[in-house]
């Protein structure tokens, strides 16, 4: 028989996880009560990047399909963030196990960063790239990727980057 700590524990652990759905599906659906309003094509294009995020683990194909409207809605517009857009997409395609399209979305949003000149995201598309490369066995895309990662890193002085990217390739080599 359990005792009363014992089942007040019980209790709280059966709560929590019943929560936790909850607060997924309340975020989603706060985000799609905002899309209902009129905002700004702008705010849209964010809201639409934040939901995509949101059923990115859960059901990429469906985050995918908005990430894609966000993106196609930021090009429209001509707003800066559609690398925003094209990244959160590669996330989602890796999540339902389509690499090469994940790692074609990370090569399209590394050239929107080149040029608005955000030169930080630059190693962070090479590194999932590199990542994708590295679990597909493709050695020599791995290494140049990462080499890449390491020399754009050194050049920010990025040194947490620098660091563990340069620890990574080292182990796996």
């Amino acid at each position: 028989m359990i005792n009363k700590n014992g089942r007040f524990i019980l209790f709280c652990l059966l709560t929590f996880l019943f929560l936790i759905p909850d607060t997924q599906a309340s975020k989603s659906d706060s985000l799609r009560q905002v899309l209902s309003t009129a905002i700004a094509d702008t705010t849209r294009v964010n809201v639409l990047n934040a939901l995509s995020k949101a059923y990115c683990n859960d059901n990429p194909d469906t985050a995918v399909t908005i990430g894609a409207s966000s993106r196609d809605l930021a090009e429209k517009i001509k707003f800066k963030p559609t690398c925003s857009c094209i990244k959160t997409n590669g996330h989602c395609l890796i999540s339902s196990g389509k690499y090469i399209d994940a790692v074609n979305h990370w090569q399209q949003a590394l050239e929107v960063y080149k040029s608005i000149e955000t030169k930080l995201e630059l190693p962070n598309m090479l590194s999932n790239q590199g990542a994708v490369y590295f679990n597909q066995g493709d050695d020599a895309k791995f290494s140049a990727t990462t080499s890449s990662v390491v020399k754009m890193s050194e050049k920010l002085n990025d040194t947490l980057r620098c660091d563990f990217t340069y620890e990574y390739w080292h182990q796996s080599t």
